[in-house]
């Protein structure tokens, strides 16, 4: 799997509107185009992995927002997630229940607080080694989303 490229995940992308799951997880060679594909083809898709996708930008991660149906999310050491990312990400996923953003070191009280705000069904998100993140603020998230399992 480490192996695929942006070719095949467009095919997907292009053929599989369908497609409700999709694992990347560690597939170096994928960029914003594979990402822009499936965003825009597979409209079903709940779960979506992309952790460890280091080539995959700003650009690319914007995209996941066309995808209304996702429940579940995994960028953990991504480093192109962003605030904005995760805006677009809030303003278009509204279904989503678990966001794993572990490493992110791009990502910080605003781009969490846009997701924790937009995404009213989240219930488990990993925010661990997300390193712009101060103290105070989680502290904070604890006390105020009691219903949130929150992995620091």
């Amino acid at each position: 799997m480490r192996e695929l490229t942006d070719e095949g995940v467009i095919a997907l992308g292009e053929c599989c509107p369908k497609l409700e799951i999709l694992l990347l997880g560690g597939c170096l060679e994928i960029t914003d185009s594979a990402v822009r594909s499936v965003a825009s083809g597979c409209k079903k898709m709940r779960i979506l992995g992309l952790g460890q996708c280091s080539r995959v930008t700003e650009e690319g991660l914007v995209e996941i927002g066309q995808l209304p149906n996702l429940e579940k999310l995994n960028l953990s050491c991504c480093p192109g997630v962003t605030d904005k990312a995760l805006q677009r990400i809030a303003d278009g996923c509204k279904y989503l229940n678990t966001l794993h953003l572990s490493g992110c070191s791009s990502v910080t009280a605003i781009g969490v607080s846009a997701v924790l705000e937009g995404c009213p069904g989240l219930v488990d998100i990993d925010i661990s080694k997300c390193r712009r993140l101060a103290e105070k603020f989680l502290s904070s998230l604890e006390e105020k989303y009691t219903r949130l399992t929150i992995r620091l």
